[in-house]
């Protein structure tokens, strides 16, 4: 991300970008986990792994195996189980990832998700997106989860005390009116719709007022901002 960052004639390092896998991370370790099964990918299980979580799942996870009703039910046999379940965007995700995740939080594992996004715009349409996995084992494990990215205000005012920020000079800016606009708008700090991504400028006038999702100003990129 700060790579891209970079491209885009903004100067930033590693430091400078905080994602939901790292709010995922933290909570994890506020919450006392040490270990995590991870649903999702490479860089979700990098998060954990640089916070000195012990990682199962993840990407290595996916080698093609079936889980039988046997291998289900000595899962809860063998009574070993992660401190938390890590649930993100998986490109990958099978039904034995839906099932060993089910398991472990039925066994007492914390569920975690990074962000409720419920899909990403892809040409015409909406590819799922990391909502729809924690969705699926919310059901499986009848369990709801902790999300701890946008639109949760937690990671917002955590940043701001952090780095001693005024909220009233703050801008939240997104593509997303049900988590990025959302997530300022909990957070206290002002919110900018740019038009590149999911939302459109019909569905943002026809938010109402007062609403948490309506932004306070709407433009057409993120170059209509920087430059």
């Amino acid at each position: 991300m700060a790579a891209r960052l970079n491209a885009a004639g903004l100067r930033a390092t590693a430091d400078d970008v905080v994602t939901a896998g790292y709010a995922a991370a933290q909570h994890c370790l506020a919450c006392l986990a040490r270990t995590a099964y991870v649903v999702g990918e490479a860089g979700l299980v990098e998060e954990l792994e640089q916070a000195g979580l012990t990682v199962s799942g993840g990407p290595a996870a996916d080698d093609g195996a079936s889980l039988t009703d046997a291998d289900f039910a000595a899962l809860f046999s063998s009574g070993h189980r992660p401190d938390a379940v890590v649930v993100g965007l998986d490109s990958h995700f099978t039904y034995r990832k839906l099932a060993m995740a089910s398991a472990f939080v039925q066994m007492g594992a914390l569920l975690i998700g990074t962000n409720p996004d419920a899909g990403d715009r892809i040409g015409s349409g909406l590819a799922p997106g990391a909502g729809a996995l924690i969705a699926a084992v919310e059901i499986a494990s009848g369990t709801r989860a902790v999300i701890v990215g946008k639109p949760s205000a937690t990671l917002l005012t955590q940043l701001i005390k952090a780095h001693g920020l005024e909220p009233g000079r703050c801008v939240m800016v997104g593509d997303r009116l049900d988590t990025d606009i959302a997530f300022g708008s909990a957070g206290g700090v002002r919110t900018c719709l740019v038009l590149t991504g999911v939302a459109t400028l019909r569905e943002a006038e026809e938010v109402p007022l007062g609403d948490a999702r309506r932004p306070d100003c709407v433009l057409g990129s993120l170059a209509d901002i920087v430059w």
